[in-house]
């Protein structure tokens, strides 16, 4: 490991940081708005990707 591999790592360890602090300071509202957003971009995901995948499981699980 030279000197940039640790200063990746230590620039990459900021950033994962900084969004979780942002994420933190939303009110329950703002929280509860970009959850739905997220979970309503999943629906339009593109056949094959990871979230038509994850879909595939829920609605499986939903027919339980």
């Amino acid at each position: 490991m030279d000197i940039t591999d640790f200063d990746n790592t230590k620039n990459m360890n900021n950033q994962n940081q900084k969004k979780r602090q942002s994420t933190s300071n939303l009110s329950e509202k703002e929280r509860e708005a970009k959850v739905e957003n997220a979970h309503k971009k999943a629906e339009n995901a593109k056949k094959g990707s990871l979230a038509s995948k994850a879909n595939m499981v829920k609605k499986f699980n939903e027919n339980d």
